[in-house]
């Protein structure tokens, strides 16, 4: 398990000041900037917050950090264009208004560390979930901890106390949606996979997945391992699933393994291997990206042992710790990469831990 290192309430203090509703006008507001998308900004322009591209006198682009009273790492995202509207997830997607209670856990973030100068915003709610713009628009949802598109900066707004806003009032705020449905069960889905017919790359890495159907493989799947079965030899690549579990509103992906013959995405669930066939999901697709100049390499597979990464760039896409391959009974089986332990395969039913394997990456230009 990761550990994940929180801005105590000492540190806060350099960073935000709390205020109260009386007092907004005259306290310090910040910008919230993304990393991966250093156009976007958050903002309530257009009503509830979004990320995006902002004009300099736009109060809605500024916010105040309120430490939670009585508390020692929360703090809550509070507008300054639009004083009543906190960032919260109470109803599932990320969003902002006013807060129908003000215990709302819904509502308060922990600012953890990053790289320096950045930090991730991660909910007290659902502390699986982060503030990120990974496809583009902002959501709140699981990340893999490599991700830029989850790491913000904060910076002292330029407008001062005494400016007047850029903008016309605000108007009023659009009628919360209801809540959507909870599964009672752990159920797979096919949101959030690619539907463009050419496949879709990864915004960060390059890597590119094209959706398929149960039993189909596209026909440039890329290829990473091998099975022998009744004698043959048949090709494996990876797939991904997205799956909803009880008590949340978005789903999460997982990666397993395809290919000719199979059923469906299989995927390590539990430590057994589940076969996916009731929905759609995505196949990794060649070619491979190339490098980034002067960096990183173009992917590759490192060995590794014993739950180690080989020291590379964790590659997008891949869940939060990346995959890896392992030599088992004849053949090199696709997997995750499990911390600490190893290989993680799915093989006859189980997931199976291999000490020995390769990891895919990307590795530092003039050395690993």
């Amino acid at each position: 398990m990761s550990v994940i290192a929180v801005v105590p309430r000492a540190a806060l203090a350099a960073l935000v000041l709390a205020v109260s509703a009386e007092s907004l006008s005259a306290q310090q507001s910040f910008r919230i900037q993304n990393r991966f998308r250093a156009d976007q900004f958050l903002h309530t322009e257009q009503g509830a917050a979004q990320a995006g591209r902002i004009e300099a006198g736009w109060w809605s682009a500024d916010w105040f950090i309120e430490p939670v009273p009585g508390e020692q790492h929360y703090v809550r995202l509070r507008n300054r264009f639009r004083p009543d509207h906190f960032i919260h997830i109470e109803r599932g997607p990320v969003t902002s208004g006013p807060l129908g209670d003000p215990n709302w856990h819904s509502a308060q973030w922990t600012i953890d560390r990053s790289a320096q100068p950045y930090v991730r915003l991660r909910n007290r709610w659902r502390p699986e979930t982060y503030l990120h713009t990974e496809r583009g628009a902002l959501e709140a949802g699981p990340i893999d901890m490599g991700w830029w598109s989850a790491q913000w900066t904060f910076a002292s707004s330029p407008n001062s106390a005494g400016a007047q806003p850029a903008h016309a009032a605000p108007p009023p705020p659009p009628p919360p949606p209801p809540p959507p449905a909870v599964s009672s069960s752990p159920r797979f889905v096919d949101s959030e996979v690619c539907r463009a017919p050419a496949g879709c790359a990864d915004p960060s890495d390059g890597v590119r997945w094209r959706t398929t159907a149960p039993g189909q493989l596209p026909p440039d799947a890329h290829y990473v391992g091998s099975e022998s079965i009744n004698g043959a030899t048949r090709q494996l690549a990876f797939c991904r699933v997205s799956f909803l579990v009880p008590g949340q509103q978005w789903s999460e992906r997982i990666v397993g393994k395809t290919g000719r013959g199979f059923s469906g995405c299989n995927i390590a669930w539990g430590s057994r291997e589940i076969e996916m066939t009731s929905n759609v999901y995505e196949v990794m697709i060649g070619p491979l990206p190339g490098g980034f100049p002067g960096a990183y390499s173009a992917p590759v597979w490192l060995p590794a042992h014993s739950g180690s990464s080989a020291g590379g760039r964790m590659m997008q896409g891949f869940g939060e710790h990346g995959v890896c391959r392992g030599v088992y009974q004849g053949g090199l089986h696709p997997g995750l990469l499990r911390p600490g332990r190893g290989c993680g395969i799915t093989y006859d039913g189980r997931e199976l831990i291999l000490p020995q394997y390769e990891v895919f990456t990307r590795h530092r230009i003039g050395g690993q």
